[in-house]
């Protein structure tokens, strides 16, 4: 199959076009990472700080908190990997993180006022932090009589020792949670299983409106995949979990991402830190499949990429950690952002 040019169908051309639009669930990597009461304090602290200090009675505090700087009024979040893409009417999850939870409760009107809805899939791969969130979806325990629509078509990988369905069902395997597999599949949403593999393409259609979406294997420790999705001539690719390659980028990641207009990527680490520099710990992070901030720019440029979104963000790092990794991802790629739970953007 071959996926169409970046201008799109002259079909597409006629009709006004809509935005592809994205929502992060999850942004960190490894493990969930809340904010302990020590860093809520912290926060409050210098908020409390900044306040005494003003001179002038703000005409609104809900105007006054908004232009606080990002630190003092938010987080990036503690949720593991899970974005959401629409394209019109198609919903597509890029991995089922614990932000998965969230989406789900997100999900819940729509799927009342819709009868259900399908939801497609796409697997990068099966590490925990990537499928913990599936047994808490909310619309996996709402019966199919309720809603007759429901329906899961996941895309998953051939060579993880186990199917992404054996791996699903294993997170459920008594003791370990309260409802069978087996209750799932026979009163909650219909399931497809669809095995995906290096270079795989395929079309998601609605009308004359599809989306095209690829895959391209990444730099990690087992089987892991890369997506590109295009609709409407607009591109996002999400490419998390993955490393450079001695020399440099990954080409297979540069072909992937070329010309995309937002690429996802992973920034877990910081140079020294990733190297193992005595300053940075000591620990070489080399082998373990995760990008670092010099890098995610030098893919950005190689691609030419529009804008650049770094996340997977090591559960160790502090907000004012991760804003450290995005200056010097920007003093490289000028056009880039640190994603965080609850982050959307419009293509």
């Amino acid at each position: 199959m071959s996926l169409p040019a970046n201008s799109g169908h002259e079909a597409i051309k006629k009709r006004r076009k809509k935005s592809l639009k994205i929502k992060f669930y999850g942004t960190r990597g490894s493990v969930p990472a809340p904010l302990a009461a020590a860093d809520v304090y912290q926060k409050v602290l210098a908020v409390a700080e900044l306040a005494f200090r003003c001179k002038k009675e703000p005409d609104s505090i809900k105007d006054w908190v908004r232009n606080l700087d990002f630190l003092s009024r938010g987080t990036f979040g503690g949720n593991t990997t899970c974005c959401a893409v629409r394209c019109g009417e198609r919903i597509l999850v890029l991995d089922m993180g614990t932000g998965l939870r969230q989406f789900g409760m997100d999900i819940l009107p729509e799927m009342f006022q819709k009868k259900g809805i399908p939801i497609n899939v796409l697997m990068s791969h099966v590490h925990w932090d990537h499928v913990q969130g599936f047994p808490f979806y909310a619309p996996l325990f709402i019966s199919r009589a309720v809603l007759p629509n429901n329906k899961i078509i996941f895309f998953g990988g051939t060579d993880w020792q186990r199917t992404l369905e054996e791996v699903l069902r294993g997170q459920m395997d008594a003791p370990v949670f309260p409802v069978e597999w087996e209750k799932v599949i026979n009163e909650g949403p219909a399931m497809e299983f669809r095995t995906v593999y290096n270079g795989f393409e395929s079309v998601i259609n609605a009308d004359d409106d599809p989306v095209y979406i690829r895959t391209a294997r990444l730099n990690h420790p087992n089987e892991t995949y890369g997506w590109r999705i295009q609709w409407q001539g607009k591109i996002f690719v999400f490419a998390t979990d993955t490393e450079p390659f001695p020399g440099g980028p990954d080409p297979a990641l540069v072909r992937l991402a070329e010309g995309a207009d937002v690429l996802y990527t992973d920034c877990q680490y910081y140079e020294a830190q990733y190297l193992g520099k005595p300053n940075a710990g000591g620990v070489p992070r080399l082998g373990w499949g995760h990008g670092y901030d010099v890098w995610c720019g030098e893919v950005a440029i190689a691609a030419k990429a529009k804008k650049l979104i770094v996340g997977h963000h090591d559960p160790a790092a502090s907000d004012e950690r991760i804003l450290q990794n995005l200056s010097v991802v920007k003093s490289i790629f000028p056009n880039s952002f640190a994603a965080y739970d609850g982050m959307e953007v419009s293509i």
